[in-house]
């Protein structure tokens, strides 16, 4: 309520306190689940890009060493 006795309003609408308190309780609880699961993702995500690359070299090294020996072998 106001100074003077009346209740708050809101765009035009007259709204009783407690049912904005409740109305903010709600959305508080809204936000911070929507929060929660952005945070998930992004870790998800975060996790996803911290696994270790696969040593290109290497792959590459040894599938040359293994052409060689194949036609090592077939001579």
């Amino acid at each position: 309520m106001t100074a003077e006795g009346s209740p708050r309003t809101v765009s035009g609408a007259q709204e009783p306190v407690g049912d904005l308190v409740h109305r903010a309780s709600q959305q508080l609880s809204q936000l911070v689940r929507a929060v929660a699961a952005l945070m998930a993702a992004l870790g998800k995500r975060q996790i996803s890009k911290a696994s270790p690359p696969a040593p290109e070299q290497t792959i590459d090294s040894v599938k040359a060493d293994v052409a060689e020996i194949r036609e090592k072998a077939q001579r």
